[in-house]
Protein backbone atom coordinates (compact mmCIF):
# COMPACT_ATOMS: atom_id res chain seq x y z
CA UNK A 1 0.00 0.00 0.00
CA UNK A 2 1.84 3.16 -0.85
CA UNK A 3 1.76 6.32 1.13
CA UNK A 4 -1.64 8.08 -1.00
CA UNK A 5 -3.80 5.40 -0.13
CA UNK A 6 -2.42 4.46 3.69
CA UNK A 7 -3.57 8.08 4.33
CA UNK A 8 -7.12 8.12 2.53
CA UNK A 9 -7.20 4.62 4.40
CA UNK A 10 -6.87 6.36 7.68
CA UNK A 11 -8.67 9.61 7.08
CA UNK A 12 -11.92 7.14 5.81
CA UNK A 13 -11.55 5.39 8.81
CA UNK A 14 -11.74 8.51 11.39
CA UNK A 15 -14.50 9.90 8.95
CA UNK A 16 -16.29 6.79 9.54
CA UNK A 17 -15.53 7.04 13.71
CA UNK A 18 -16.59 10.29 13.86
CA UNK A 19 -20.32 9.87 12.06
CA UNK A 20 -21.15 6.84 14.22
CA UNK A 21 -19.89 8.59 16.94
CA UNK A 22 -22.59 11.84 16.10
CA UNK A 23 -25.46 9.65 14.76
CA UNK A 24 -25.98 8.55 17.97
CA UNK A 25 -27.21 12.55 18.62
CA UNK A 26 -29.41 12.55 15.52
CA UNK A 27 -32.56 12.43 16.62
CA UNK A 28 -32.20 13.82 20.42
CA UNK A 29 -29.88 16.74 20.21
CA UNK A 30 -30.87 20.26 18.61
CA UNK A 31 -27.29 20.61 18.01
CA UNK A 32 -26.59 17.44 15.59
CA UNK A 33 -26.66 19.41 13.05
CA UNK A 34 -23.63 22.06 13.68
CA UNK A 35 -21.91 19.56 15.10
CA UNK A 36 -22.00 17.39 11.86
CA UNK A 37 -21.21 20.53 9.62
CA UNK A 38 -18.12 21.43 11.72
CA UNK A 39 -16.89 18.09 12.11
CA UNK A 40 -17.87 15.72 8.52
CA UNK A 41 -17.32 15.87 5.26
CA UNK A 42 -14.17 18.50 5.78
CA UNK A 43 -10.23 18.21 7.22
CA UNK A 44 -7.26 16.70 6.47
CA UNK A 45 -7.58 14.66 9.55
CA UNK A 46 -3.38 15.13 10.34
CA UNK A 47 -3.81 14.22 14.26
CA UNK A 48 -5.66 10.97 14.01
CA UNK A 49 -3.36 10.41 11.15
CA UNK A 50 -0.61 10.78 12.92
CA UNK A 51 -1.81 8.47 15.75
CA UNK A 52 -2.65 5.58 13.63
CA UNK A 53 0.72 5.78 11.33
CA UNK A 54 2.54 5.98 14.97
CA UNK A 55 0.42 2.63 15.48
CA UNK A 56 1.47 1.19 12.19
CA UNK A 57 5.72 2.27 13.20
CA UNK A 58 4.74 0.27 16.65
CA UNK A 59 3.00 -2.47 16.27
CA UNK A 60 -0.22 -1.34 17.72
CA UNK A 61 -3.49 -2.41 16.40
CA UNK A 62 -5.49 0.71 15.02
CA UNK A 63 -8.80 -0.41 16.71
CA UNK A 64 -6.68 -0.13 19.78
CA UNK A 65 -6.41 3.57 18.39
CA UNK A 66 -10.20 4.70 17.37
CA UNK A 67 -11.84 5.70 20.57
CA UNK A 68 -8.70 8.02 21.22
CA UNK A 69 -8.42 9.37 17.54
CA UNK A 70 -11.93 10.19 18.12
CA UNK A 71 -11.26 12.01 20.92
CA UNK A 72 -8.58 13.81 19.89
CA UNK A 73 -10.58 15.11 16.65
CA UNK A 74 -13.69 16.36 18.16
CA UNK A 75 -11.56 18.06 20.71
CA UNK A 76 -9.78 19.81 17.74
CA UNK A 77 -13.27 20.65 16.23
CA UNK A 78 -14.27 22.56 19.38
CA UNK A 79 -11.31 24.41 19.05
CA UNK A 80 -11.90 25.48 15.51
CA UNK A 81 -15.40 26.57 15.90
CA UNK A 82 -14.53 28.77 18.99
CA UNK A 83 -11.43 29.91 17.38
CA UNK A 84 -13.86 31.17 14.17
CA UNK A 85 -16.07 33.08 17.10
CA UNK A 86 -16.28 37.07 16.68
CA UNK A 87 -15.22 36.91 19.83
CA UNK A 88 -11.96 34.98 18.80
CA UNK A 89 -10.22 35.14 15.82
CA UNK A 90 -13.33 36.58 13.75
CA UNK A 91 -13.18 33.98 10.66
CA UNK A 92 -15.96 33.87 8.37
CA UNK A 93 -14.32 30.48 6.76
CA UNK A 94 -13.33 27.21 7.57
CA UNK A 95 -12.57 24.20 5.52
CA UNK A 96 -13.63 26.10 2.18
CA UNK A 97 -17.36 26.66 3.11
CA UNK A 98 -18.89 29.43 6.21
CA UNK A 99 -17.55 29.31 9.79
CA UNK A 100 -20.51 27.58 12.11
CA UNK A 101 -21.58 30.99 13.63
CA UNK A 102 -22.39 32.02 10.02
CA UNK A 103 -24.02 28.96 9.52
CA UNK A 104 -25.86 27.98 12.62
CA UNK A 105 -25.58 31.53 14.79
CA UNK A 106 -22.83 32.52 17.39
CA UNK A 107 -24.85 30.95 20.14
CA UNK A 108 -25.53 27.54 18.51
CA UNK A 109 -21.84 27.73 17.51
CA UNK A 110 -20.63 28.84 21.01
CA UNK A 111 -23.20 25.24 22.09
CA UNK A 112 -21.84 22.69 19.09
CA UNK A 113 -18.40 23.29 20.04
CA UNK A 114 -19.31 22.94 23.90
CA UNK A 115 -21.42 19.82 23.05
CA UNK A 116 -18.08 18.58 21.01
CA UNK A 117 -15.41 19.38 23.92
CA UNK A 118 -17.65 17.52 26.47
CA UNK A 119 -18.50 14.46 23.99
CA UNK A 120 -14.45 14.08 22.96
CA UNK A 121 -14.42 12.83 26.91
CA UNK A 122 -17.26 10.58 27.13
CA UNK A 123 -15.68 8.76 24.07
CA UNK A 124 -12.59 8.54 25.42
CA UNK A 125 -14.01 7.36 29.37
CA UNK A 126 -16.79 5.04 27.52
CA UNK A 127 -16.25 1.31 28.65
CA UNK A 128 -13.39 -0.85 26.05
CA UNK A 129 -11.34 -4.06 25.94
CA UNK A 130 -8.09 -2.91 24.58
CA UNK A 131 -6.49 -1.53 27.46
CA UNK A 132 -6.96 -1.64 31.02
CA UNK A 133 -8.31 0.78 33.21
CA UNK A 134 -4.99 2.64 34.49
CA UNK A 135 -4.10 3.14 31.20
CA UNK A 136 -7.83 4.73 30.39
CA UNK A 137 -7.44 7.31 33.31
CA UNK A 138 -4.00 7.99 32.23
CA UNK A 139 -5.40 9.26 28.54
CA UNK A 140 -8.14 10.68 30.56
CA UNK A 141 -6.29 12.53 32.51
CA UNK A 142 -3.79 13.81 29.98
CA UNK A 143 -6.72 14.97 27.62
CA UNK A 144 -7.90 16.92 30.08
CA UNK A 145 -4.57 18.97 31.45
CA UNK A 146 -3.79 19.39 27.42
CA UNK A 147 -7.64 20.77 26.53
CA UNK A 148 -7.58 23.10 30.34
CA UNK A 149 -5.89 26.21 31.79
CA UNK A 150 -3.14 25.01 31.56
CA UNK A 151 -2.94 23.91 27.43
CA UNK A 152 -5.44 24.56 24.84
CA UNK A 153 -7.66 27.10 26.53
CA UNK A 154 -4.63 29.05 27.90
CA UNK A 155 -2.76 29.70 24.68
CA UNK A 156 -6.05 30.68 23.16
CA UNK A 157 -6.09 33.26 26.30
CA UNK A 158 -2.62 34.09 25.59
CA UNK A 159 -2.95 34.64 21.81
CA UNK A 160 -5.82 37.11 22.32
CA UNK A 161 -4.06 39.23 24.90
CA UNK A 162 -1.24 39.30 22.75
CA UNK A 163 -2.78 40.92 19.72
CA UNK A 164 -0.98 44.26 18.68
CA UNK A 165 1.77 44.37 21.54
CA UNK A 166 5.42 43.17 20.20
CA UNK A 167 5.99 39.38 21.72
CA UNK A 168 9.73 37.52 21.76
CA UNK A 169 10.18 34.43 20.27
CA UNK A 170 10.03 32.48 23.73
CA UNK A 171 6.39 33.93 24.12
CA UNK A 172 5.32 33.35 20.62
CA UNK A 173 6.54 29.58 21.54
CA UNK A 174 5.12 29.31 24.26
CA UNK A 175 1.35 30.17 22.74
CA UNK A 176 2.17 27.51 19.85
CA UNK A 177 3.08 24.89 22.40
CA UNK A 178 -0.35 25.90 24.42
CA UNK A 179 -2.89 26.35 21.40
CA UNK A 180 -1.03 23.73 18.91
CA UNK A 181 1.77 21.01 19.86
CA UNK A 182 -0.02 20.31 23.20
CA UNK A 183 -2.51 18.51 21.13
CA UNK A 184 -0.17 16.90 19.00
CA UNK A 185 1.44 15.93 22.13
CA UNK A 186 -1.68 14.36 22.84
CA UNK A 187 -1.86 12.56 20.01
CA UNK A 188 1.43 10.42 20.50
CA UNK A 189 0.81 10.09 24.31
CA UNK A 190 -2.71 8.95 24.20
CA UNK A 191 -1.69 6.36 21.64
CA UNK A 192 1.25 5.32 23.33
CA UNK A 193 -1.07 4.24 26.20
CA UNK A 194 -2.86 2.51 24.26
CA UNK A 195 -0.39 0.51 22.62
CA UNK A 196 1.62 0.35 25.98
CA UNK A 197 4.39 2.10 24.19
CA UNK A 198 7.14 2.42 26.22
CA UNK A 199 9.64 4.83 24.53
CA UNK A 200 8.76 8.34 25.51
CA UNK A 201 7.85 10.47 22.05
CA UNK A 202 6.71 13.17 24.18
CA UNK A 203 9.16 15.43 22.42
CA UNK A 204 8.13 14.21 18.93
CA UNK A 205 4.49 15.31 19.42
CA UNK A 206 5.98 18.74 20.51
CA UNK A 207 8.16 18.98 17.58
CA UNK A 208 5.31 18.34 15.36
CA UNK A 209 3.29 20.44 17.03
CA UNK A 210 5.34 23.62 16.90
CA UNK A 211 6.07 22.64 12.78
CA UNK A 212 2.63 22.78 12.30
CA UNK A 213 2.16 25.97 13.30
CA UNK A 214 4.70 27.47 12.13
CA UNK A 215 4.07 26.86 9.04
CA UNK A 216 0.13 27.47 8.96
CA UNK A 217 1.47 30.74 9.89
CA UNK A 218 3.96 30.96 6.88
CA UNK A 219 0.99 29.30 4.23
CA UNK A 220 -1.50 31.75 5.64
CA UNK A 221 0.76 35.02 3.91
CA UNK A 222 1.94 32.81 0.93
CA UNK A 223 -1.08 30.98 -0.30
CA UNK A 224 -4.78 32.42 -1.26
CA UNK A 225 -8.01 31.69 0.78
CA UNK A 226 -9.16 29.64 -1.83
CA UNK A 227 -6.09 26.76 -1.52
CA UNK A 228 -5.98 27.23 2.83
CA UNK A 229 -9.86 27.19 2.75
CA UNK A 230 -10.17 29.78 5.60
CA UNK A 231 -8.71 33.12 5.25
CA UNK A 232 -5.33 34.36 4.70
CA UNK A 233 -3.99 37.30 6.10
CA UNK A 234 -5.58 36.94 8.88
CA UNK A 235 -2.86 37.31 11.85
CA UNK A 236 -1.84 40.39 10.12
CA UNK A 237 -5.07 41.96 10.17
CA UNK A 238 -5.54 40.88 14.02
CA UNK A 239 -1.75 42.31 14.22
CA UNK A 240 -0.10 38.97 16.27
CA UNK A 241 3.19 38.17 16.38
CA UNK A 242 4.44 35.79 14.47
CA UNK A 243 7.90 33.73 13.77
CA UNK A 244 8.42 35.16 10.41
CA UNK A 245 7.35 38.50 11.40
CA UNK A 246 9.80 38.46 14.02
CA UNK A 247 12.75 36.70 12.45
CA UNK A 248 11.93 36.89 8.41
CA UNK A 249 10.26 34.44 5.91
CA UNK A 250 13.71 32.82 5.26
CA UNK A 251 14.75 32.00 8.79
CA UNK A 252 11.50 30.97 9.53
CA UNK A 253 11.59 28.37 6.77
CA UNK A 254 15.27 27.68 8.16
CA UNK A 255 13.57 26.73 11.55
CA UNK A 256 10.51 24.49 10.33
CA UNK A 257 13.18 22.56 8.33
CA UNK A 258 15.22 22.02 11.25
CA UNK A 259 11.89 21.12 13.68
CA UNK A 260 10.58 18.46 10.60
CA UNK A 261 14.34 16.65 10.54
CA UNK A 262 14.09 16.81 14.26
CA UNK A 263 11.31 14.98 14.17
CA UNK A 264 12.51 12.30 11.78
CA UNK A 265 15.44 12.14 13.92
CA UNK A 266 13.10 11.37 16.72
CA UNK A 267 11.56 8.73 14.66
CA UNK A 268 14.62 7.36 13.64
CA UNK A 269 15.52 6.67 16.93
CA UNK A 270 12.62 5.53 19.18
CA UNK A 271 10.08 3.49 16.89
CA UNK A 272 10.64 0.03 15.76
CA UNK A 273 9.66 0.53 12.40
CA UNK A 274 9.96 4.11 11.87
CA UNK A 275 10.00 4.69 8.08
CA UNK A 276 5.56 5.21 8.19
CA UNK A 277 5.95 7.60 10.33
CA UNK A 278 8.68 9.25 8.54
CA UNK A 279 7.28 8.93 5.09
CA UNK A 280 3.99 11.16 6.30
CA UNK A 281 6.26 13.59 8.27
CA UNK A 282 7.84 14.70 5.01
CA UNK A 283 4.55 14.52 3.12
CA UNK A 284 3.63 17.04 5.86
CA UNK A 285 6.39 19.08 5.67
CA UNK A 286 5.08 20.02 1.78
CA UNK A 287 1.83 20.86 2.07
CA UNK A 288 0.21 24.00 0.72
CA UNK A 289 -2.72 23.82 3.47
Amino acid sequence: MNNTKTLITYQERIENILADTLSVYASTSPLYDAMCYSILGGGKRIRPVLMYTIANAANIPYHHIDKAACAIELLHGYTLIHDDLPAMDDDDLRRGKPSCHIQFGEAEAILAGDALQALAFQVLAAPQQHYGPIAQLAMLQYLTEVAGPRGIIAGQARDLAAEGKPLTLSQIDQIHQEKTASLFEACVALTAYAGNLSPDLSQLGRTLGRAFQLQDDLLEQQESTTILGKSCQSDQRLQKATHAGLIGKAAAEQHLEMLYSQAIEIAEQRLPQPAPLITWIRALATRRY
